[in-house]
């Protein structure tokens, strides 16, 4: 595990003991049970069927405040409304960081985007399926991302076991989430084959540089595409900031983006989207 995925796994452990004081394990069970789990799916669906623009490919826009790499990304930070930007440039999904240490996130930012954009998993006009982006590692945070109004949740297969990461990816579906499972190399992605995740994100990022290169996409999908079936769903994530990345990584075999910072640094979300995506 990279440095600073052992410190941020550190952290994520106290956030996890003040989260477990707030809303007890036997609380969040009774609250778990007046959910619908037969709503997984929706995340993926969104990443098939709502392209943007004639870019061919979705957008998973992520409302993030900051970054272990960049610290603060936007001082004027108002989840609810970045997502009802969001919704009104008409992005796939919705990324929201939950991590409280090293991104200012918090599990409040998910329940107000998902009271913003509605509940894409039963339907509701606009309904935006949201990604919970966090580093998880048991299944309280899972149950607790149902609770907020997830649709989905990342895991990452750089801080999980192959055996934990199948527990974790076993549950979320139980549950009734999709998986984004994030991948950095090869090594990695051999780590989630058993568990045939239907979406797979391709990190750009090396965790231990913080170096952004998009050559990782070029050949982490090849690998996707020879050891996954081939309607297994390829996000590229980090360092798309142009629509010539964009164009690159979809060539590559992207189906999807996940797009931060690009989009948390613009004035005007709405024509940010129009200039990485087209018209």
């Amino acid at each position: 595990m990279a440095n600073i995925l052992v410190d941020i796994f550190e952290q994520r452990k106290i956030q996890l003991e003040n989260e477990k004081s707030e809303l007890s394990e036997e609380m969040l069970a009774a609250q778990l049970q007046k959910c619908s789990f037969d709503t997984g799916g929706v995340f993926a669906d969104a990443l098939i069927n709502r392209k943007i623009g004639s870019s061919g490919v979705a957008l998973i826009a992520e409302i993030k405040k900051a970054s272990p790499s960049k610290s603060v990304i936007r001082e004027d930070f108002n989840a609810a409304g970045i997502a009802k930007e969001y919704q009104n440039a008409q992005v796939s999904a919705i990324s929201v960081l939950t991590e409280e240490k090293y991104f200012l996130g918090s599990g409040r930012y998910l329940s107000d985007t998902h009271d913003v954009v509605g509940d894409a998993a039963s339907g509701a006009l606009g309904g935006i399926p949201l990604l919970r982006k966090d580093f998880i590692f048991c299944e309280y945070q899972l149950d607790s991302a149902k609770v907020l109004g997830a649709s989905a949740v990342l895991l990452i297969a750089a801080m999980l076991s192959e055996q934990s990461f199948a527990a974790l990816y076993s549950h979320a579906r139980a549950v009734g989430l999709d998986v984004l499972a994030e991948v950095h190399n090869e090594a990695e992605l051999y780590k989630i084959l058993p568990a045939r995740p239907t979406v797979v994100g391709i990190n750009n990022r090396d965790l231990t540089t913080f170096k952004v290169d998009l050559s990782v996409t070029d050949r982490l999908a090849r690998r996707i595409r020879e050891n996954l079936p081939s309607e297994t769903i390829i996000v590229s994530e980090s360092g798309i900031t142009a629509r010539d990345d964009i164009k690159r990584v979809r060539d590559a075999g992207a189906d999807a983006v996940l797009v931060g910072e690009t989009l948390m640094r613009s004035d005007n979300i709405a024509a940010a989207v129009s200039e990485l995506f087209g018209d």
